[in-house]
């Protein structure tokens, strides 16, 4: 399992910018600011992603999972970005962080893509039933859905 987890992890940081890009124009903005993990998400499909704890489970707040990867690029210039958001927003929104460098956030993240139907790139923000993928959507949309979901909740 660990030898296979490596494997996982070398892959996911040293083959993704081998993989192929989605080129069509839903994608294109994000294909071109994210980080590709298709075939290490292809080699955890016989495995189910953790559970929430209970805590996280009990809070009211608005959830924005936020997946990442520290080796990504996009990742890191929109971390700033994001870090403001959070902490404008930290009474009516919780921001879950999954890197999918790690067993869990790898797991959760390919069970978020198979969900919402969206390429498996990072940096990639879910909420409620809407996917922000890519910085230009993160930048461009998060704050205003964080908004307009906290007003109608």
């Amino acid at each position: 399992m660990k030898t296979a987890l490596f494997c996982i992890v070398a892959l996911l940081v040293f083959g993704c910018s081998s993989q192929p890009q989605d080129s069509s124009p839903a994608n294109a903005d994000a294909a071109e600011s994210g980080h590709y993990v298709d075939y290490a998400m292809q080699q955890a499909n016989n495995s189910t992603a953790p559970v929430p704890p209970a805590e996280m489970q009990n809070d009211s707040r608005l959830v924005v999972d936020y997946f990442y990867s520290e080796e990504c690029g996009a990742c890191r210039q929109i971390a700033p970005v994001v870090d403001a958001i959070e902490s404008r927003h930290n009474l009516t929104a919780r921001f879950a962080r999954h890197s999918v460098l790690t067993t869990e956030g790898f797991l959760l993240f390919g069970n978020f893509t198979e969900k919402y139907n969206v390429s498996r790139l990072v940096p990639v923000a879910f909420v409620g039933n809407v996917s922000l993928v890519g910085i230009f959507e993160i930048n461009s949309s998060l704050e205003s859905l964080i908004m307009n979901s906290s007003r109608r909740g």
